[in-house]
């Protein structure tokens, strides 16, 4: 039997994320599992593909007409699967059965590659470190540093303090090296390539004796920035991606977020022969949220950690964004308030009472499906602008209906506060938010009593961001979180997976699961993410558009509804009656795709009020 490589590989990252907080799962090695092979079967018209998938019980799958009302199914499945199942294959109405062909991705100008040729004949194992092609800029001046990876988010006032300090690290430069070793037991064979992906740039791969069926990368001196890449790893055609940001924390280089009190900022600098770049005085907890400037984040961090005058201190990480009855010329398109549950409630309730926070990028106050409902403030520093992540996300919790636009939100009447926490990356939906922009947000929401706060955007554990989401869910508001959308072998997101934030994984009309959600045990609901109707600022379009953010969001507009219903719901009531209603999902009971399963706001609104609420029988339209 040839040997090839084993389908998990462990990814051992730099040290970095033994910094990022007590929590675990952000340490040591991640778990890359390769997809199973593509497998394709072509149904004659005497069999119902719905019926046929189920007996299967395929979760995950594709039907394509094929002619003649034939129908080709493709799905994923693993060698010793397909090989007890092959019987499907004599079934009648099947007319072929086979495994799909496909084509690997190739290595171009914008990526690192390397490979080591497989054991005894097997297939070649690849690594890549890919550069994000909305992230490659059409060209680059060498003397603004116009696309240098690890440079600012944005132009922000205090960088001339971080050059003057010396703390760009270093300036730009990506010093990458990652390594692939496996021992095998019966081969001698070791090889060895190197690719540059630029000058400063380099991936090594090697194979070495012994081979026992495994391998481990390991990479040094990452980008600081890592959101601007992707790593590859395949086996032949199977191929995984997962966003680089999704299993090594991004961070500011030469920057250290801390909170104390105001009276010792001054002193702490001193001790530490740190340059204070901004201070912040935070409403809720009446500390100081101060940026440092320093040359040695490690030695900083550590020193930081023994003086009792600062109560915490960390990197600046950074965290990205994750993308019939009314007369709205789109409703019929909008499956979501429908699949929910939304839609059966809105006779009794369209949260008028409500006011939920929206930490994210801008909103298009102006738009005509949020006019004169959103109040707004600014902790980028970059001024309060109309943005796409944010604009879309206010509009599934709160689009007007009956309006002669668009579509409509899940609970059409209610109010929304905007934080902005996130600057756009390219003018798109993708765009990355500092941790101390996102504290100040938290902290604005708390002081403005906002009882529903949705985040949809994901990054590493963070000290600093979960000692104030914290203090939140400590006064029994309700936090939701996009679970995020690294794949199946990203490490869990935050701040979906902090302890009593409700993480939200998405699904599309079928309840199928979003492809590229994370999964994990801190997964609690599903609710409707893929292919959702979202407005553009400029009110010029409807894309499109697929993500975790866009299930959070209808989660918190679900939330809304419940609240103006139960009155006195706090967060922790809220998420005990949206899991404990939840309509199951994937395998029985609670699980890491699914979490309680998928949002279900009747059955919630049933179980938590005496109201009599009519909501459309199961099968219903």
């Amino acid at each position: 039997m040839k040997a090839s490589f084993s389908l998990t590989i462990g990814l051992l990252l730099c040290a970095l994320a033994s910094e990022v907080s007590a929590d675990t799962d952000w340490q040591g090695p991640v778990s890359i599992e390769l997809p199973a092979p593509t497998r394709s079967v072509l149904l004659d018209a005497s069999v119902t593909v719905e019926s046929w998938v189920r007996r299967l019980r395929l979760i995950e799958y594709q039907a394509t007409p094929a002619g003649g009302r034939q129908h080709l199914v493709q799905f994923q499945m693993n060698e010793r699967e397909w090989a007890d199942g092959r019987g499907i294959c004599d079934e009648p109405g099947v007319l072929a059965c086979e495994t799909a062909a496909c084509v690997s991705i190739q290595a171009d100008a914008n990526q690192t590659s390397a490979e080591v040729s497989g054991l005894d004949g097997s297939q070649p194992v690849k690594a890549r470190v890919v550069k994000k092609a909305e992230e490659v800029p059409e060209a680059s001046d060498p003397e603004s540093g116009a696309g240098m990876c690890n440079g600012p988010l944005a132009a922000a006032p205090w960088e001339q303090a971080l050059d003057s300090a010396g703390a760009q690290g270093a300036g730009g430069e990506i010093h990458l090296q990652l390594d692939l070793a496996a021992r095998g037991a019966r081969s001698s064979r070791s090889s060895q390539r190197r690719a540059a992906l630029d000058h400063h740039s380099e991936l090594q791969l090697q194979v070495t004796d012994g081979y026992e069926g495994g391998a481990v990368f390991s990479a040094n001196n990452l980008p600081a920035d890592t959101t601007d890449y992707e790593l590859l790893v395949s086996e032949g055609c199977r191929e995984v991606r997962i966003p680089l940001e999704s299993i090594q924390p991004a961070y500011v280089p030469g920057v250290v977020l801390a909170a104390m009190s105001s009276a010792d900022v001054a002193s702490v600098a001193a001790t530490h022969s740190l340059q204070i770049i901004n201070q912040t005085e935070l409403r809720s907890t009446q500390e100081s949220l101060v940026l440092f400037a320093a040359e040695n984040l490690s030695t900083v961090l550590a020193a930081l950690a023994l003086d009792t005058r600062v109560v915490a201190a960390q990197r600046e990480y950074i965290y990205t964004t994750i993308a019939e009855d009314y007369t709205d010329p789109l409703a019929p398109f909008a499956y979501g308030p429908r699949e929910s549950g939304a839609l059966y409630l809105h006779e009794a309730t369209q949260g008028s009472e409500q006011t939920i926070a929206i930490i994210d990028t801008g909103v298009a106050v102006e738009h005509p499906e949020l006019v004169g409902r959103v109040e707004t403030e600014d902790f980028t520093g970059e001024g309060f602008t109309p943005d796409q992540h944010g604009t879309a996300v206010a509009a599934i919790i709160a689009a007007a209906a009956n309006n002669q636009q668009g579509a409509y939100g899940v609970a059409p009447q209610a109010k929304l506060i905007a934080l902005k926490a996130c600057h756009p990356v390219d003018g798109g939906l993708k765009a990355k938010c500092r941790s101390s922009a996102i504290v100040k947000a938290v902290d604005a929401a708390i002081e403005k009593d906002a009882q529903i706060i949705n985040m949809s955007i994901a990054g590493p554990p963070d000290v600093m961001v979960r000692r104030y989401v914290g203090l939140a869910t400590q006064q029994n508001r309700l936090v939701v979180a996009g679970a995020g959308n690294g794949g199946p072998n990203a490490r869990p997101a935050y701040p979906a997976a902090l302890p009593d934030v409700l993480a939200v994984t998405a699904i599309d009309a079928r309840g199928r699961l979003y492809r590229d959600a994370n999964r994990g045990d801190y997964i609690d609901l599903a609710a409707p993410g893929v292919e959702i109707l979202t407005p553009t600022p400029d009110g010029q379009g409807y894309p499109w558009t697929s993500g975790t953010s866009w299930a959070a969001a209808h989660v918190s507009g679900v939330a809304a509804l419940l609240r103006d219903l139960i009155p006195f719901a706090g967060g922790q009531e809220l998420v005990s009656v949206l899991k404990g209603n939840a309509d199951d999902l994937g395998r029985y009971g609670i699980d890491d795709d699914f979490g309680d399963g998928a949002v279900n706001a009747c059955k919630a609104v049933s179980a938590g009020t005496a109201a009599a609420v009519e909501c459309a029988p199961e099968g219903a339209e």
